[in-house]
């Protein structure tokens, strides 16, 4: 009798296990569809008659994305569209592939929870813009709580623009001299008789510095060209010194060669008089000394010739050092100059960054406590941002981004534009703080 009644206990415990698993699971079946970024936990488990109880896939179970294109990538299953299914449609369409699949006879139970969903973004009039973990059930109220209320003037937001303006302002002027510099390096480099500036500059709306720029470098161009000319006709002079030097030397060298002749020529005279007994042996003597002296002295003088030779030789070594470290330092300095101004771009990049960050999320319009917000979400739906009117009871999906405006805010009024709580004074007019453009990073030598 026990064998009996064996098969349908275990089969009730079995449905009391699957039922003790699906209400333990935390995860909420969402009724809009999931997006992109949704992290999704997937449980799939199957009856086992031979072993009466359920067991657990662990192989195709765990955490899966997904994907911008609305796929979860699984094992065995490869790519599951997702698009425009809840996490219901998911299951079902899960254990359906997976019968298909594998050749089960019955579908497995599968069970799609929600693991961690997109965030979604808060912009506009706001203290605080950004990204926001979602929640079931939150409101555009709640969003609004988030991301720090309203955005008031006399917060440090509004500080914090005026001082990156005014950081980005300076590095501009600082980029300009850079590229004047270069410009004025490279003529020098080239050997140009003048500087040809780039529209980089010279098409720079600033009038003031860019003139201030170009008169300046064209200074230094010109002190420096004088000061090389100064150095290479100095040593020109030198040589043509030691080039006078030389030539007196060889005149008295052949003078002294004149006297040695002659010097030679008495004492063979003198020597065949001796020879005869006509002249002394002191006279002989005599005229030895005056010819070794002479030949003294003209060794001394070829000595002499070798030196200002040596000095010659190297006064236009020095003519020719004196341009090539010219060209050498111009190298360099062009170098640094380049580099520089690839860092500053860089930074440059980073400090518009955060002014669009800072004034183009949370746009300084001063309002009133009275002043009622305006809201609008952006939802992304078949590919493309589909915008929508809201109100503070008005449920976010994840993924929504969230702006802020306060009602009755100008037209024109856009990012970076600061109005004036006085509507009596001549501020009161919007003054508007110039946003960069974004540019994309040099690649690196590029001047």
């Amino acid at each position: 009798m026990s064998s009996l009644f064996r098969t349908p206990v275990a089969a009730v415990g079995g449905l009391v296990a699957l039922l003790c698993v699906l209400i333990a699971s935390p995860g909420i079946a969402e009724p809009f569809k999931l997006a992109p970024n949704t992290k999704v936990e997937v449980s799939i488990i199957q009856w086992n008659p031979t072993k009466a109880e359920y067991q657990r896939w662990d192989a195709l179970s765990g955490t899966f994305v997904v994907s911008p294109d609305y796929t979860l990538s699984m094992p065995v299953l490869g790519s599951v569209d997702v698009t425009n299914q809840s996490s219901i449609d998911i299951a079902d369409r899960i254990a359906s592939a997976l019968k298909e699949k594998v050749g089960l006879l019955n579908l497995p139970e599968v069970t799609v929870e929600v693991a961690e969903y997109p965030p979604v973004y808060v912009v506009g009039s706001v203290n605080q813009p950004g990204e926001y973990s979602y929640r079931p059930g939150l409101t555009v109220l709640q969003a609004l709580a988030l991301s720090g209320g309203r955005y008031r003037t006399d917060e440090p937001g509004g500080k914090g623009v005026l001082s990156l303006s005014g950081e980005l302002e300076i590095m501009r002027a600082d980029e300009l001299r850079l590229v004047g510099r270069i410009a004025r390096l490279e003529a020098e480099f080239t050997g140009a008789t003048e500087i040809t500036f780039p529209s980089e500059l010279t098409a720079s709306p600033n009038r003031s510095l860019v003139d201030e720029i170009v008169s300046l470098e064209k200074i230094i161009f010109a002190a420096r060209v004088k000061e090389t000319d100064r150095q290479l006709v100095t040593l020109s002079e030198l040589d043509d010194l030691y080039n006078q030097e030389l030539d007196t030397l060889h005149a008295r060298a052949a003078a002294g060669d004149h006297s040695i002749q002659l010097a030679e020529k008495q004492l063979a005279g003198v020597t065949e008089l001796y020879n005869k007994g006509v002249s002394t042996l002191s006279r002989q003597a005599d005229l030895e000394r005056v010819v070794a002296d002479l030949r003294v002295e003209r060794l001394v003088d070829d000595t002499e010739m070798m030196k200002v030779r040596q000095s010659l030789s190297l006064n236009r070594r020095n003519e020719l050092n004196v341009e090539d470290q010219r060209r050498t330092n111009l190298a360099i300095d062009l170098r640094d100059a380049r580099a520089e101004l690839d860092r500053l771009k860089s930074r440059q990049i980073t400090v518009e960054s955060l002014l669009m960050e800072a004034s183009g999320g949370a746009v300084p319009v001063e309002t009133s406590d009275e002043t009622a917000l305006v809201f609008e979400i952006v939802r992304h739906a078949n590919g493309r941002g589909v915008s929508q009117a809201a109100t503070e009871s008005t449920f976010l999906e994840p993924g929504d981004v969230l702006k802020v405006d306060p009602a009755g805010r100008p037209k024109n009024t856009g990012p970076g534009t600061v109005m004036s709580s006085d509507p009596s004074s001549p501020q009161s007019r919007e003054h508007t703080v110039p946003l960069p453009t974004a540019k994309p990073p040099l690649a690196a030598g590029s001047s």
